[in-house]
Parts: C-alpha cells; sequence; structure tokens
C-alpha cells in the first residue's frame, strides 16, 4: 500500500492558490465639471478599494485595499495613479473599480460606486457633473453627514490612509469652519474624529494631526 505524501511546500502552494489575490488598478482620470458644463477646479476626490469576504451567508465588507485621492485643477482634472500588484488574504476585489466621493463646499457631493468604470468609458462619459447645492446650511450640513459616512472607513485604516486623501480632510475641515462661523456646530467631519484620535495616530507612525491640519490650512 502507497502512502501518498504532500511535502510542506505543496501545501502551502495549493493554499496560496485557494486565498491569496493578487490586486491591482490601471491609472483612472475624469474631469469635473458644473451644470454648465465648465470645469470645476479644487474638487476633493477620495477612492477607496474595499475587499468582499465570501460567506455561507452572503457577502461581507472587508478591508481597504487601497485609498487614493486627488484634486481637480484649473481643467476639472483629476489623476489617480495605477497600483499593485498587492497580495492579500482577507477577501477579494469583485470589481476592479473603487468607490469614489467627490467634495467642493457650496455643491452636493457626488459618490459613484465600483459599478462605474471610468477606465473603460468614453470621453463624454469621463466628465462627471456636479450641482450647485440649493438648500439653507442646515441641510447642506445635513446632506454632508452622507459624505462623513461614506468615510467612515477610515476609522478601520490603521495604515494612515487619511494622508493619502488630504485633500478631502482639509477640504472638509475648511467646511467645518464655514459652519461654526454660522452657528452650526455639530457637523463632527472626519478631521474631527482624526484630531480625537491623535495620540493613537502618532502612535502608528502617522505624525501629528493637529500640525497637519493647521500647516495645510486653507
Amino acid at each position: 500500500m502507497k502512502v501518498l505524501r504532500i511535502s510542506a511546500a505543496a501545501v502551502f502552494l495549493l493554499w496560496a492558490a485557494l486565498f491569496i489575490r493578487f490586486h491591482s488598478s490601471d491609472p483612472i482620470e475624469a474631469w469635473v465639471v458644473d451644470d454648465a458644463g465648465q470645469p470645476l477646479e479644487g474638487v476633493a476626490v477620495a477612492a477607496h478599494w474595499q475587499s468582499d469576504i465570501h460567506t455561507l451567508g452572503g457577502r461581507i465588507p472587508g478591508s481597504q485595499i487601497m485609498i487614493l485621492g486627488a484634486a481637480t485643477d484649473a481643467k476639472g482634472r483629476f489623476y489617480l495613479p495605477g497600483w499593485g500588484p498587492r497580495i492579500y488574504i482577507k477577501g477579494s476585489i469583485d470589481e476592479k473599480n473603487p468607490e469614489m466621493v467627490l467634495f467642493k463646499s457650496g455643491y452636493s457631493y457626488v459618490r459613484l460606486t465600483e459599478n462605474v468604470n471610468l477606465n473603460g468609458a468614453s470621453a463624454a462619459d469621463k466628465k462627471i457633473r456636479m450641482q450647485r447645492f440649493s438648500g439653507d446650511m442646515d441641510s447642506y450640513r445635513e446632506h454632508l453627514w452622507f459624505l462623513n459616512s461614506d468615510l467612515s472607513y477610515l476609522m478601520d485604516a490603521r495604515d494612515c490612509s487619511w494622508r493619502r486623501i488630504s485633500e478631502m480632510v482639509l477640504a472638509l475641515k475648511s467646511q467645518d469652519e464655514v459652519f461654526m462661523r454660522s452657528g452650526i456646530t455639530d457637523f463632527h467631519p472626519i478631521s474631527t474624529w482624526l484630531e480625537d484620535s491623535e495620540k493613537a495616530q502618532a502612535t502608528r507612525g502617522c505624525g501629528s494631526v493637529s500640525q497637519f491640519l493647521k500647516g495645510n490650512q486653507r
């Protein structure tokens, strides 16, 4: 009777084939315009690629694989560089596209899901339209609470990822100051959470949050 012997290397290779995933993304380029089709400069962009973990009960959100940020230039253009391959064990990216949010003070923020493929879009479809917000300051605060919720993934990121979307962090910090001058004190953007976790951020090697925010005031 023959005994089947499987080497440790073979076991590892089998395990790797089943569980290890390699993730990457092509560069992303798009343009942001207003209702009249004119380019919008200074729009903050935050993108994140999040893994999904497949269970018997369905898919559940995993961890962040990549977080990137940018801001539009005078022509309304933003660019996110390609990245990868990155090795990840827990979960996979079923869609190669990130979830993105775009914000500029005075405008309704825009959320693009991972179903939107800017890389495969035509030149016309690479234009993202933003609308002026038409409500009062209280309504605008309520609207932007949803943006805060869309950025909540940063609270779980432990690799100083907030520095990669500094444009968004600073834009919301500036918007909070606008609200406070109007008597609205309960907006609490992501920058407030970062300031509250100053010690933890320093321990992780992220540097001083307060100095970052002060040194990059708009």
